[in-house]
């Protein structure tokens, strides 16, 4: 899954976000921890890129029915 990095521009602080999407799902994680947010440290984007790849294959799973 390719990681890019985004600025949303000052004054917006928070975790990282990522976002998946194929055939007829799409998905979003976001990794908010406000405590981080307020002392500057927070997850990596590679942390949060591992965290969400492993979201999405548990994610992906045919449903019975």
């Amino acid at each position: 899954m390719p990681v890019h990095e985004v600025h949303l521009g000052s004054g917006i602080h928070g975790g990282p976000a990522c976002v998946w999407g194929d055939k007829d799902t799409l998905g979003v994680t976001v990794m908010a921890d406000p405590a981080a947010a307020v002392l500057g440290g927070g997850m990596s984007l590679e942390d949060a890129a591992g965290l969400t790849a492993k979201v999405r294959k548990d994610a992906r799973v045919e449903i019975d029915g």
